[in-house]
């Protein structure tokens, strides 16, 4: 169901199935987008920190090293009375046919129970599928289903769960079919606490044999740490999949506020053993709290690897270096913008150099307007954009973009912006790095088509300028010395 990590990954699916006919091609495109649609149709607001998104249009461009950003989708939304996701279509650029989505939910609040899919095709509306949500006796998620038309799972997630008597998880198991059969998402069982902090647990780990097989392995892990003391990383869907289906949630790729949540996938601090019987000791860590760094070590106490954890000054995670012996470090670094949102993430080893570039456009009412994400990596590099649309006079501009003129270029103190119309008013003006940094974002008077910048302040090199407001969108490139 709603198994994507950053929307690049399905923006670069699309992007690359051309092995798949048009009609294939189609369904899932609709498919992922209502995925992530259902995402962040509702994310609250929290302060500065979180984005007010309840938007009215959609749309996502693709754009490649050497062709510009071209129209995937357009998807408008309508709400019901209470303020809920009524119906959603997808529109796939160059194609008359499109996808239409009508939710139903459980009584009045926001958890629907079902929706249905249809094909509009040459005037006429045909059933192609549904998405069933199914809860437990205490209004919690436990399943969801996505059928076709003929009744055939095509996705679906199973989250099993027990908890005690103070209400921790106990028990925690996680199942999603894909590609005809069901995966393994991860176990954890027999949970033990020491008041509120869970000290031993069994899990279950799919380890890859010498036929390339996936053989899932049960261990048993004690004198257990959890970085920042966050046991959260035992139960990574726990929280996507409760809250996903109440359209609230603060997902992912929209900005993770702290690496750590996304990115450790272990305890700092442990003793791992066998289960098969024999209660074999296969590996401890050792964690030094002053130091940030773990030391993984074999049965005889020989050093595996090291990993050493870097913070910033909001106790965020910064850098995860992983060190093993007569091997080339892993290194992983993130960053942060001024929302304090996940603006980029790197990373580095012998054999690859990846790097995701997060850019957040607000408008005047501090709603989302604009997400770019960049993505590069050793053979390939791609940038995906979201726009989104509101009510009343704010529309985002989903059309084509006209070129603005900079001058001077290259520039030391001030630039001076001219867009091709006459515009007397304000615009919005957005700045970015190469590397998808915001380095200004604010409004600017124009008069005549002409408006300035201050940019003595910013770090030489080239940089991308954004113009919009209303039905007007621009863009120019300036280089900074």
């Amino acid at each position: 169901m709603f198994r994507i990590i950053p929307i690049a990954l399905f923006c670069l699916l699309a992007y690359i199935s051309n092995g798949q006919t048009a009609s294939e091609d189609k369904i899932n495109t609709a498919n992922k987008a209502l995925a992530f649609l259902n995402k962040i149709a509702d994310m609250n607001k929290s302060g500065s920190r979180a984005f007010t998104l309840k938007f009215d249009t959609l749309s996502i461009f693709f754009a490649g090293p050497e062709e510009p950003e071209s129209l995937v989708s357009t998807m408008p939304v309508t709400y019901d009375a209470w303020g809920r996701i009524k119906d959603a279509r997808i529109i796939e650029a160059g194609f008359e046919d499109y996808y239409q989505y009508r939710y139903n939910y459980t009584g009045d609040d926001n958890r629907f129970s079902h929706l249905d899919y249809y094909l509009h095709s040459g005037g006429e509306e045909h059933y192609a599928g549904v998405q069933i949500h199914l809860y437990d006796d205490h209004g919690r998620l436990i399943s969801s289903r996505e059928l076709d038309k003929d009744n055939q799972l095509i996705y679906g997630d199973s989250l099993s769960l027990e908890f005690n008597g103070l209400g921790q998880i106990v028990f925690y198991e996680y199942l999603y079919f894909q590609l005809g059969r069901w995966n393994s998402g991860g176990k954890v069982y027999d949970v033990q606490y020491s008041g509120q902090d869970i000290v031993g647990y069994n899990a279950d780990e799919a380890e890859r044999g010498h036929s390339g097989k996936d053989t899932i392995v049960s261990y048993r892990y004690e004198d257990v740490r959890f970085l920042n003391d966050d046991s959260s990383i035992l139960f990574p869907d726990f929280d996507e999949f409760f809250e996903i289906d109440s359209l609230g949630v603060d997902n992912f790729f929209l900005s993770s506020r702290d690496a750590a949540k996304a990115y450790v996938k272990q305890p700092v601090q442990y003793l791992k053993y066998r289960t098969d019987g024999s209660g074999a000791l296969v590996q401890s860590a050792v964690y030094d709290p002053d130091k940030f760094i773990s030391i993984i070590s074999d049965p005889n106490g020989k050093e595996i690897y090291r990993i050493e954890y870097s913070f910033d000054g909001q106790g965020r995670l910064k850098g995860i270096h992983k060190v093993e012996t007569g091997q080339v470090p892993e290194v992983s670094t993130f960053e942060y913008n001024e929302l304090g949102r996940m603006a980029r993430y790197i990373f580095t080893s012998d054999s690859v150099n990846f790097r995701v570039n997060n850019l957040y456009v607000t408008d005047d009412k501090d709603r989302l307007s604009e997400y770019y994400q960049n993505l590069e990596d050793t053979n390939n590099s791609i940038t995906n954009i979201l726009r989104f649309g509101y009510r009343g006079e704010n529309k985002t501009y989903t059309g084509s973009i006209l070129e603005a003129c900079v001058f001077p270029n290259p520039a030391g103190h001030a630039i001076y912006i001219k867009t091709p119309q006459s515009i007397y008013q304000e615009m919005q003006v957005s700045m970015m790095g190469n590397d998808g940094r915001l380095v200004f974002s604010g409004r600017i008077n124009f008069t005549a088509g002409v408006g300035s910048i201050p940019v003595a302040k910013v770090p030489p090199g080239t940089y991308l300028l954004l113009i919009k407001d209303g039905k007007k969108a621009y863009k120019a490139t300036v280089v900074i010395i």
